[in-house]
């Protein structure tokens, strides 16, 4: 009785993550194939009430003004349910606001903070608020997922790197605010010729650990950043591998971390924690360059994502 109960509570686990999956999935997609923000955002409000099982929500851009602190983008309602207008959300959204942190509250008739009315505590059970950053992490999830959304529809007809990185740059200038740029790389590993092409859209250079002379370099490919510009080309680069090479992808948050004396990591430390390490596994390289830089930076506080991909030829 006990093996069959724990096996329908994980079928019900794996349900819910399979739900979960598909809506970040029909997120990406949406927003790959619209070009309204307004429409996008409505997407993204529809999705996100599926997803919580929650009557109705709405996106509110905080403004400069003091008589009217937020405006609203956009409302969503499910309209199978019969319930009032969510108006107690202004001290709510005021709240997230000052306190910079997501909100909760499964009660809200019992939740003293908040005035809400008698009608709104008979009609409004719980309430969820969550912050979204303008230059952080929260911003930088949406983008990616738009960008994987179009990535997954721009392989679909694949031709080259460079071609693949000119359509999505195409798309992304359409439906991404002009202020916001992407960095981002396109690597084919052709394994039979052994050679690996890319395309550079305004990343870093590439740290190539070559295993015969069990040494590093960096290989650079200039190329426009995402949605800088309407319309770009792009260059592709080749780069002839053999067993036991190594190659690491990584943020300017490695590089560019600092120290208590306010120098930089950069590039030549980099190299030599990959050189260091590179006859190991990727994990190993990977956990090897993250103990140098954390030795280095000391107690100074993070400025920016620390992020690194290993890629090991067996």
């Amino acid at each position: 009785m006990q093996s069959v109960q724990q096996l329908e509570q994980e079928v019900q686990r794996l349900k819910i993550a399979v739900e979960e999956l598909s809506v970040l999935n029909d997120l990406a997609i949406a927003a790959s194939s619209i070009l309204e923000v307004k429409q996008m955002l409505d997407i993204i409000i529809q999705k996100s009430i599926k997803a919580v099982k929650a009557e109705q929500g709405s996106i509110s851009l905080v403004t400069e003004s003091d008589e009217t602190p937020f405006r609203t983008l956009v409302r969503q309602v499910d309209r199978t349910h019969e319930q009032i207008p969510y108006r107690v959300g202004v001290h709510i959204t005021g709240w997230v606001l000052k306190n910079k942190k997501p909100l909760m509250i499964e009660n809200l008739a019992a939740d003293q903070r908040f005035k809400a009315s008698e009608q709104e505590q008979k009609e409004i059970r719980s309430v969820l608020c969550v912050p979204i950053w303008s230059q952080a992490k929260l911003i930088g999830i949406l983008m990616m997922t738009m960008v994987k959304g179009i990535l997954h529809s721009i392989v679909q007809q694949f031709s080259s790197a460079e071609h693949s990185l000119s359509e999505i740059n195409s798309i992304i200038a359409r439906i991404v605010p002009k202020e916001i740029f992407i960095t981002m790389m396109f690597l084919i590993f052709d394994l039979n010729k052994k050679v690996l092409r890319f395309s550079n859209a305004g990343h870093n250079p590439i740290v190539y650990y070559a295993s015969q002379i069990r040494s590093c370099q960096l290989v650079e490919l200039k190329g426009c950043a995402l949605n800088l510009l309407k319309k770009c080309s792009y260059a592709v680069k080749e780069i002839p591998f053999q067993s036991n090479d190594l190659f690491l992808i990584y943020t300017d948050g490695v590089t560019e971390a600092t120290n208590e004396s306010r120098e930089l990591f950069e590039e030549t430390r980099l190299i030599q924690a990959v050189e260091e390490a590179a006859s190991e596994s990727a994990d190993t390289v990977i956990s090897h360059v993250k103990s140098r830089l954390f030795a280095f930076t000391g107690k100074t506080k993070q400025a920016d994502d620390v992020l690194m991909i290993a890629i090991k030829i067996t």
